[in-house]
């Protein structure tokens, strides 16, 4: 049901799919048009492959020749260490496809051959590439999991400070959408949850706490406006990258879940 020209084109496709999510793993800001034209190496890599099966190793040589190429343009930088990195993930990714693609034909009890070129079903060749393509998405997601989770990292300071004869220690987030400051003071303004100081003081210090805070307006980022209690902190520390700093702000106080569980409060983003 299908030809050599679906196969190439699938093929084409799914180097495509391995360049972007390698774009997104080191934040590479390549122009799709651009992206697409990187694509030519491989096609001519994915053609000699056809008309020359019995040549394996000058097709293995060819392939990653065409990896380096898309490596060193992609880079953002003339860095060996830079394009080395995205010339691993473009292999890693790739045998990781390979790997999977593999397992289908097992699955499936057939051979790439039959699906592409013999008298497979139409509809087992389709599931069949559906299912390298959802692999594909599960891989892109899967990338988008750990840059969050690396950009968390790297805003994830250590903070503590002082209540009641209280150690207060967790873990806060340099929030760039943090920009609240005391309308008066102009003082930096920490977000902590209620639950999280609940894990330090007890309810007669917390309601003891909110009863002395004043009030100020908080905009968040739907536009929804609301008060919040604060307090001032004469000795607040940070531990961000190994790097201490010692300040004084004022810490808000809001019943809402603070979202992310790595951390219990939002800092100023003055912080980072």
């Amino acid at each position: 049901m299908f030809n050599h020209f679906s196969l190439i084109s699938s093929i084409v496709l799914v180097e495509l799919c391995i360049d972007y999510i390698v774009c997104k793993l080191f934040r590479l800001k390549v122009k799709a048009l651009y992206l697409c034209l990187l694509q030519i190496p491989k096609l001519c890599v994915a053609i000699f492959w056809f008309s020359f099966p019995d040549k394996i190793l000058c097709s293995i040589a060819a392939l990653a020749l065409s990896k380096i190429i898309c490596a060193f343009f992609m880079s953002d930088s003339l860095s060996i260490k830079k394009i080395s990195k995205i010339f691993f993930a473009e292999i890693v990714f790739l045998f990781s496809i390979g790997g999977f693609i593999q397992f289908l034909v097992i699955c499936f009890r057939t051979t790439i051959n039959d699906v592409f070129l013999q008298n497979y079903s139409k509809n087992g060749s389709i599931l069949f590439i559906i299912a390298i393509f959802l692999y594909i998405f599960a891989l892109f997601r899967l990338v988008k999991y750990l840059e969050k989770n690396r950009i968390i990292n790297q805003h994830l300071a250590k903070v503590s400070f002082f209540l009641f004869g209280k150690h207060i220690r967790f873990y806060g987030l340099v929030d760039s959408g943090n920009t609240l400051v005391d309308p008066q003071t102009k003082k930096q303004v920490v977000i902590v949850s209620y639950d999280s100081l609940k894990k330090f003081l007890s309810v007669e210090e917390l309601e003891k706490l909110l009863s002395c805070s004043k009030k100020i307006k908080c905009e968040t980022i739907s536009g929804a406006v609301f008060e919040i209690p604060i307090f001032f902190v004469k000795k607040f520390d940070i531990i961000l990258r190994d790097c201490e700093e010692t300040t004084s702000c004022f810490v808000g106080i809001t019943k809402s879940k603070i979202s992310g569980g790595k951390f219990d409060c939002l800092l100023h983003q003055d912080f980072l």
